[in-house]
């Protein structure tokens, strides 16, 4: 019986800690958090996933277990190092269900010895109560990348309604979303509209050149990105319904700190490290700091 930690129950946690005890499978599932959750309550078009937490509310009374799912946004990382210490032992993985693509580099420091198994979250959820998610994926849900660990992630949630998979190319594949994720979440929460604030001229415009900067640095970093690549993806961007949101627009509604540093500040880094210049995000960067 595989013991998993979730920590972090937000829209991302309550809908993957909900779907792996609905399940059925003989997991021993946890949820770290700092109050009493109301019954998890994930609806889909699948229809309603309803689950009971087992919950800590102190990380003394953490145990290592075989896999913890971090699901807190990249800016909490640090805040959740009590529960990291206490939860990662000698068989640990984690499974770092964030934005961005430096999972390693990031959460690493965070939890010892145990091997950090980056991925890509599909899965988006929209609030509608306190552990109340409408989940909403037109696709995948979750990507690990091949080999062992990525196997035994996907392992998993086998018997559930998520849809999880191992990718070979991991590299492409996380980049593709970093791509999606530098265009909606920046200028949603700096214009402090929904997914509509794309659809003008001048922000298509300038939604690609925010692209093509990080299209470029990706291509130097491995990844596999067609020429095309951010044309790709503001196409893909513009299917959303005009009323979708971003978690960075809904940090900044709520006066949280805003996930820059996985985002923006990634490019605009690995830009100056490649001698690669991206004048367009370093202006976001700037924006974004002041908001």
């Amino acid at each position: 019986m595989p013991s998993i930690a979730v920590v972090g129950l937000g829209s991302i946690g309550t809908i993957f800690a909900a779907h792996l005890i609905a399940s059925g499978r003989q997991h021993h599932v946890v949820a770290c958090v700092r109050s009493k959750p109301q019954r998890l309550r994930v609806e889909g078009t699948y229809g309603v996933v309803e689950a009971e937490p087992f919950c800590l509310y102190d990380p003394a009374e953490a145990f290592p277990v075989d896999w913890v799912l971090l699901a807190t946004k990249s800016q909490d990382t640090a805040g959740a190092t009590p529960w990291l210490h206490r939860l990662c032992g000698r068989s640990t993985r984690v499974a770092v269900l964030q934005n961005g693509i430096d999972h390693g580099d990031r959460v690493g420091p965070f939890c010892g010895s145990a091997p950090i198994v980056p991925t890509v979250v599909y899965a988006n959820g929209r609030h509608l109560g306190r552990q109340h998610i409408r989940h909403l994926c037109p696709g995948d849900d979750l990507i690990a990348p091949c080999g062992e660990d990525g196997e035994a992630l996907s392992a998993l949630f086998t018997g559930s309604l998520l849809r999880v998979r191992t990718e070979p190319d991991f590299i492409t594949a996380s980049w593709v979303k970093y791509l999606a994720n530098l265009v909606a979440n920046p200028l949603t929460a700096i214009a402090n509209r929904n997914l509509e604030v794309l659809r003008s001229p001048e922000m298509k415009e300038l939604s690609l050149a925010i692209l093509r900067e990080a299209a470029e640095v990706g291509c130097a970093m491995g990844a596999n990105l067609p020429p095309n690549a951010a044309e790709d993806t503001f196409e893909w961007m513009s299917r959303y319904p005009g009323d979708t949101g971003t978690s960075m627009l809904q940090d900044r509604r709520d006066g949280r700190p805003l996930e820059i540093d996985a985002l923006t500040a990634t490019v605009v880094h690995l830009g100056v490290h490649l001698h690669i210049p991206t004048p367009v995000n370093r202006a976001i960067c700037a924006l974004l700091s002041k908001l």
